[in-house]
């Protein structure tokens, strides 16, 4: 009966093995990879070759049979004879592989918060329709928001619209703006005019917002806060113009959402900060920047993921206002000033600015903010500001806390 051929490498004795053992292990440079191979001699399992018939060869023989195995294994990357990887070359790939990493998040967090206004929005109206939520009159609940008007705008173009100077692309969606015009009827029949219910009923200075259908998660979580962090107990005295450091109790402010928001996505809470006194003051506007201000206002952002440059061009938001016919040849925009007098502008919204990180702090919330020029004040005497704040997302938190921000 015919044997089956072995797969063995069979050496002569003992010391041509100590010899192979010793010609192997002097190149070697893994350690413990060689005393692998020590063993896998001794017991002559070494599987490279295939041999017909049982064979003998010399110490040499066999060390170069057992190389050339070991080269072969190279071109699969496990060789112990290509170049050894050092520690600091490997902490150099780690560090080149987390730069890389920081670099794409910021890009992945803009994309996350773009796509979870939509995302969101879509959800909401699917678990919402218009048969659970029916189409009433007057002030417009959270719900009839999402079901009946939705969003027009994602975030970054709220910012992008905002950061142009010319408010005016801010819209509310058409058909809430019917339904507020029948509304502001109503109300001038039972108060005399919308400015009186608002300055006599709505407004409810140094108290919280408790009639408003949009709830706040801020005024939620306020609400929660001791009254010692959210306002003074001493009295206020009443400043010259708007201060960063007015209490949120304090009677010369009222704080409250807008009860007819603007086209925005759903997770947006766009809130109005009424003030008694001025936002606007000669002792913070020079007269050099008073007409940019008196023509496009004040605004700003706090809480940034990302930088302004990063925002969408206003020629790829424009679409979205279509329904509006604003086109590029009828936006309002002021020409840019010089750099010291842009660095005025920006002080001049110090005060805002400052108040608004305060509220929402910047570790939590993103925020665009703006104050309508003097000429453009609904009331006279009682200038407002408007925010729109997003809660960040738990890993935007983080981030922020570790550094990691525009």
């Amino acid at each position: 009966m015919a044997r089956r051929a072995r797969k063995y490498v069979y050496l002569g004795g003992k010391a041509s093995q100590w010899a192979v053992v010793v010609l192997i292990y002097i190149p070697v440079a893994n350690f413990a990879w060689s005393w692998a191979v020590i063993v896998k001699l001794f017991t002559c399992e070494i599987n490279a070759y295939t041999f017909s018939s049982q064979s003998v060869y010399s110490p040499a023989a066999t060390f170069f049979i057992t190389l050339d195995m070991l080269n072969s294994g190279a071109s699969r990357g496990s060789s112990p004879f290509s170049p050894k990887t050092t520690k600091r070359t490997k902490r150099k790939e780690k560090a080149k592989a987390k730069d890389a990493k920081g670099k794409d998040r910021k890009a992945r967090l803009k994309r996350k918060v773009d796509n979870k206004s939509e995302e969101s929005t879509s959800k909401k109206s699917k678990t919402k329709d218009s048969g659970n939520c029916p189409l009433r009159s007057g002030l417009p609940t959270k719900d009839e928001l999402l079901v009946h008007y939705p969003a027009r705008f994602t975030w970054s173009q709220l910012k992008s619209f905002i950061n142009s100077g010319d408010l005016g692309l801010l819209k509310r969606d058409k058909k809430l703006q019917r339904r507020y015009d029948e509304w502001a009827i109503t109300i001038q029949k039972e108060h005399g005019s919308v400015i009186s219910y608002l300055v006599n009923h709505r407004l409810q200075w140094g108290k919280p917002d408790t009639l408003s259908l949009i709830p706040s998660v801020l005024d939620a979580q306020l609400a929660a806060t001791p009254a010692s962090q959210n306002g003074h107990s001493a009295p206020y005295p009443t400043p010259e113009y708007f201060k960063a450091d007015i209490p949120f109790n304090s009677e010369l402010i009222c704080i409250m959402q807008n009860s007819w928001p603007y086209s925005v996505p759903p997770e947006i809470e766009h809130t109005l900060i009424w003030s008694r006194v001025p936002v606007f003051h000669t002792s913070i506007i020079p007269a050099s920047i008073d007409a940019r201000i008196q023509q496009d206002g004040l605004c700003g952002f706090t809480g940034s993921t990302s930088t302004v440059d990063s925002l969408p061009s206003l020629e790829s938001s424009l679409p979205t206002l279509a329904e509006w016919g604003i086109t590029m040849d009828r936006l309002k925009c002021s020409p840019k000033l010089s750099d010291e007098e842009e660095v005025m502008v920006h002080n001049a919204g110090k005060e805002v600015r400052e108040f608004v990180k305060r509220r929402w702090r910047e570790s939590q919330w993103e925020t665009g903010w703006f104050v309508n020029p003097p000429r453009l004040q609904s009331v006279r005497g009682l200038a407002h500001i408007h925010v729109f704040a997003r809660k960040k997302t738990l890993e935007e938190e983080a981030a922020w806390a570790f550094g990691d921000n525009a």
